[in-house]
């Protein structure tokens, strides 16, 4: 009999909060990455000028919950036991896992203080804003402007990195890393009947 796949990670498969997290988060994060490309070479009188960074804030939040309910599950799940035979394959995997953590907590940082370092707060709606850190000096924010620039430009090689070794498991070595990230795990259980003797009392 067929279960439904598990909400949490297990030692050998990833759940299906990873799975749709993961995805959920590549999506985001290549939106953000492709707009803050067109974004920057927008005019004053473009008619997206205001529009586009309005919506790079949104998603980047959106990418910010993403990736605290992904260290969340980190913490409180098991991770899946990597793959790869041979050991430099299993710490360059976690390098690079670590180095994509890394970059995006550095994005959104930085990108929070970019967008509310003049003293503004961050604001969504009429009724949502969220607080700024305060007045930063504009040479600092430049600096910081610099910095969340590069930063978004490594996490792009990490990523492309990442995608390319998930390649080469599925399509060289032949093994399940990137079908069980794609794909959560159904269990299954047997069951088995116990039939009593049928016995005939008219005998």
């Amino acid at each position: 009999m067929r279960k439904p796949p598990r909400f949490g990670n297990s030692i050998a498969h990833f759940g299906w909060a990873s799975i749709s997290l993961h995805w959920l988060s590549f999506i985001a994060i290549t939106f953000l990455f492709f707009e803050g490309l067109y974004m920057v070479g927008l005019s004053y009188y473009d008619s997206l000028y205001h529009t586009l960074p309005y919506w790079h804030k949104v998603v980047g939040l959106i990418v910010a919950l993403f990736t605290a309910l992904r260290l969340l599950i980190l913490l409180l799940s098991q991770r899946p036991i990597p793959l790869a035979e041979h050991r430099m394959e299993r710490y360059a995997a976690y390098t690079i896992h670590t180095l994509l953590y890394l970059c995006l907590i550095l994005l959104l940082v930085s990108g929070y203080i970019i967008t509310t370092g003049n003293g503004e707060p961050l604001t969504l709606s009429e009724h949502l804003s969220l607080p700024s850190v305060g007045r930063v000096h504009e040479s600092v924010l430049l600096y910081i402007g610099d910095l969340h620039r590069w930063t978004a430009y490594g996490l792009a090689a990490l990523v492309i990195g990442h995608s390319a070794a998930a390649l080469k498991h599925h399509f060289i070595d032949k093994d399940d890393t990137l079908r069980r990230i794609c794909f959560p795990k159904q269990h299954t259980t047997q069951h088995t009947q116990h039939s009593k003797p049928h016995t005939d009392r008219n005998r």
